[in-house]
This record gives structure tokens, sequence and C-alpha cells, in this order.
């Protein structure tokens, strides 16, 4: 790998000396007409083989040695610009090429536990665009820390995941260039669940409708018990509920009542569904 800013002419002010002799890709990076240091330049070819990286130097220059002529992607990358990549066709004689980046916009926060403060690791940091599309993601690091960047102006839905939390989803709108901050508490998930039997035998009733109503009197969810009679319900929020069981779900069916001809339906409880 090519040494980051190497001695000599090449680090003094002004544009870069010309390559030496040979084959050489070589350039400056800027950034709103400044010198951009420790940007990352990549090499590779058109079908994604590796050549050679540098990070530009004081400033803002580098120089990537490929191993013969032919074409060729140069690729800049800076965390606080939009990425830029070039193709650029080798052949006997060093080649010069200058990278402008543009800014980009930035998403960061920390997620933390709620109820503590506590800084929350692992969780799942996702940006979905209107049509519902994932355009970046990131995983929080020890600190709860989250940072994504060259998400594109917009407005978009950030979603927070982690292990037994209860999700987050929040609207946020992404400008042009900047940075936006946005942490987020968690409130760890509940889970209430359990078996309905029968007072008399003890044996399990299995499709049994099972309903779980909030301290508001609001339904949170229901379910149909299986053949060991079992319900479970998830990623609850902490508080008092009441729980209410039924021995079948209902059935419905149509029919048409006519003068004349008595109507006739047979029904058949537990084939309904909640």
């Amino acid at each position: 790998m090519t040494q980051i800013g190497d001695p000599g002419p090449a680090d003094s002010a002004g544009p870069p000396p010309a390559p030496p002799p040979g084959l050489a890709i070589a350039g400056s990076v800027t950034a709103e007409g400044e010198p951009l240091p420790g940007a990352r330049v990549t090499l590779t070819d058109p079908r994604g083989r590796h050549f050679d990286e540098v990070h530009t130097d004081s400033h803002g220059h580098y120089r990537l040695c490929p191993p013969s002529g032919g074409t060729y992607i140069v690729i800049c990358v800076s965390s606080a610009h939009r990425p830029h990549a070039t193709l650029i066709a080798l052949s006997d004689l060093p080649v010069r090429h200058d990278f402008a980046m543009t800014g980009s916009s930035a998403l960061s926060g920390r997620v933390t536990v709620d109820s503590t403060g506590a800084a929350l690791a692992g969780a799942v940091v996702t940006v979905v665009d209107v049509r519902g599309d994932v355009v970046a993601s990131a995983t929080t690091g020890g600190s709860g820390r989250y940072d994504i960047y060259g998400v594109p102006a917009g407005t978009y839905t950030l979603s927070v995941t982690a292990g037994s939390y209860q999700p987050v989803a929040l609207t946020l709108t992404v400008p042009a260039e900047g940075r936006v901050t946005n942490d987020v508490g968690m409130t760890g998930a509940c889970r209430i669940s359990g078996a309905v039997r029968s007072a008399r035998s003890g044996r399990a009733i299995p499709e049994a409708v099972v309903t779980l109503i909030d301290a508001h009197g609001e339904v949170v969810g229901a379910m149909v018990t299986g053949l060991d009679g079992r319900y479970v319900f998830d990623d609850l929020t902490e508080g008092d509920y009441t729980i209410t069981a039924t021995g079948h779900a209902p059935v419905a069916a149509d029919l048409r009542a006519r003068f004349g001809a008595p109507a006739s339906l047979d029904l058949t409880l537990g084939a309904g569904r909640v």
C-alpha cells in the first residue's frame, strides 16, 4: 500500500508535482476550494478488484500506483462529504485527476435506555424513505452512538430496534447539507403469556379467543390459542392490563331468507379467525 503523505516536495503547499515516470494516478482533493487532508482514495478495476488505497496528505495530495495500464476506477471518500468516483484509462504515462468534494448530510445521535439513560449498544438504526426502501443503516457502539453519512435530502423514517426493547420510529427531514441529531430513548418491552384451561378438567382449550385490554379500555391485541391452549403478547409497554378469554373464535356466514323457502345453515365452532 502506498504510504500516506510521501516526504519531499509532495508535502509542500501548492499543486502536487507531476508523478515520476511510470504508471501513476495522482492529484489533489479539495472541499470548497481548500485542501482536504485525510480523504481516502481507492483504486479498483471495473470488476471491483482492489489495487491501491491512500489517504490524502496535509495538503490534500494523493498518488496511486496501478500495476499496469488499463481502465481503472478511482474512488474518493470523506466522512463529511459525498463520495466521488471516476473512470480513468491509463496507458504508459502518469495521469492526474483532481477531486472537488461537495458537502453531504449526516445523521447522528445516541440510543439509550429511557428509564436509566444508560447507553444501549447493538441497537440497529435504519433510515427508510417514503417508498419504504432502506436507504442506510448503522449499529450503535458501546457509547450508544450512531453516525450515518451521505443520506440525500428528503423526508425519512428513522427506526430503532434493540433486543428486548420496544421498537421506535420517528419522522425526520434531512437537509442537503449539515448534521441532523436525534437521540432515542428505548423502553423495555414486556411480555404476557399463559394458557386457557377448562375449569372442570384442567385441560388446555384450543381455539379460544384471548383479548388483551389496557388500563384505558383499549384493545391492545387478540389471538387464538393453539392446540396447547397457550397465548402470548409481546412488545408491550409497562402497565396494567385485563385479559379476557372466550371458548371459541366467532364464526360468520352470509345467507338470504326468502318467503316460502326456509333457510338452513350449520355452523362449526373453532373454524373462525380473529
